[in-house]
């Protein structure tokens, strides 16, 4: 081959090399600046979540009205909520008025509005709801029903429960009856000891934590000894996790008790419900240093979202213990610092108890022997993580 056809073949090979770099890095630029963006977009839409409820708190019942007239979606349902809690009598007559509305979704917002009124008055209308076509509706005209605690429901709430096959309608007729009172509590519970199929003792326990939201100090207790000692592990995660909602000092002592039960995975669930401020942190004390390493994980998860000046303590005690699980579940706190030791404790942690995020996390980290763990990890797991720019880095 002569020399010049020798150098058009050698700079066609290079400029489509230099083609192809040129293309996978703007893909990867392209996979980085998407990424970027869904990540503002949801961090948006969690600060416009968040805002939206600090603006519901401190709205004027007037604005909250004009709201349930004219708004619609998450803004109608939450201004329908307040007015309610705060017993405004406008709400009740629009509600009242809303319950033949064409809407179903409108009957059912109705039906929600009625029940913290607890107006003696409104039971025909609540009864007639029960017979409407859509569940949602009947599901929440079960609930406002027992919120009467008129045992003139009682007849009617049995027989939905016992004959509606929908699960959403017997989920409300479940909270119905066990708001009603100690008979209709204990039918509830007779049900859950009895039934035959795990998802029926879901719908069950699930009507339970509708009704404790009331604070009913009887369905309280009843979901606590569900919490303790129900032999499904499933049934007390559901009861802990419902427990954890509500400031009640019988449910907190229940919820205390499921961060130690003997299943491994209620522990682990029970720590995702723990609320994220100073309260949990005696509990997560002792939850560091959980014999299984998976729930050790979840403990580390809890401490990265909480933001009790404590936290930082209880992480440095990890590093000193070399407490490898809890560092996996709590890595961010040492991803600034590129000292050996913190690299070596971050490795361990990622191949022993590592998952996908924390993977992505140190592909980054300035540390070459970080970055290299995560991305053997990766590879060893079938993963294909990329390198992200961040500003400033």
């Amino acid at each position: 081959m002569k020399a010049p056809a020798k150098a058009l073949l050698l700079l066609s090979v290079v400029l489509v090399i230099v083609a192809l770099i040129a293309g996978w890095s703007s893909y990867s630029n392209s996979r980085a600046r998407l990424k970027r963006q869904e990540q503002r977009r949801q961090l948006g839409a969690v600060r416009r979540y968040d805002d939206l409820a600090v603006k519901w708190v401190h709205a004027s019942n007037d604005d909250l009205l004009e709201k349930v007239n004219n708004a619609s979606g998450f803004e109608q349902e939450q201004a329908v909520t307040m007015l309610a809690e705060r017993r405004d009598a406008r709400l009740h007559s629009l509600c009242l008025g809303m319950l033949k509305d064409a809407s179903p979704r409108r009957r059912k917002l109705a039906a929600e509005g009625l029940g913290p009124f607890q107006d003696a008055g409104d039971f025909s209308a609540l009864q007639s709801l029960l017979r409407d076509t859509d569940p949602d509706v009947r599901s929440e005209a079960a609930v406002s029903l027992g919120r009467l605690h008129d045992q003139r429901a009682f007849p009617l709430l049995q027989e939905l429960f016992a004959g509606d096959t929908n699960s959403d309608v017997h989920r409300g007729a479940t909270a119905g009856l066990a708001l009603l009172g100690p008979e209709g509590l204990k039918i509830v519970l007779s049900k859950i000891d009895n039934a035959s199929l795990s998802y029926d003792q879901f719908v069950l326990v699930s009507g339970l934590t509708i009704a404790v939201k009331q604070g009913d100090p009887a369905v309280v207790g009843a979901l606590a000894e569900i919490c303790r000692n129900h032999a499904s592990a499933e049934r007390r995660i559901e009861a802990a996790q419902a427990l954890a909602k509500i400031h009640d000092p019988a449910a907190e002592a229940a919820f205390a008790a499921a961060l130690h039960d003997r299943d491994d995975q209620v522990r682990s669930l029970a720590l995702y419900a723990l609320p994220d401020d100073a309260r949990a942190i005696p509990l997560l004390q002792e939850m560091v240093h959980d014999p299984q390493p998976k729930v050790r994980v979840v403990a580390g998860k809890a401490l990265r979202g909480n933001g009790d000046p404590r936290v930082d303590d209880m992480l440095d005690l990890a590093v000193k213990e070399k407490n490898l699980p809890l560092i996996a579940g709590a890595y961010d706190f040492l991803l600034d610092r590129t000292d050996n030791a913190a690299a070596e404790l971050l490795i361990g942690a990622m191949r022993s108890y590592g998952d996908l995020d924390m993977a992505k996390a140190l592909l980054n980290h300035q540390n070459s022997n970080v970055s290299k763990a995560a991305k053997d990890w990766a590879k060893e797991r079938g993963y294909q993580i990329y390198y992200q720019y961040i500003p400033g880095k």
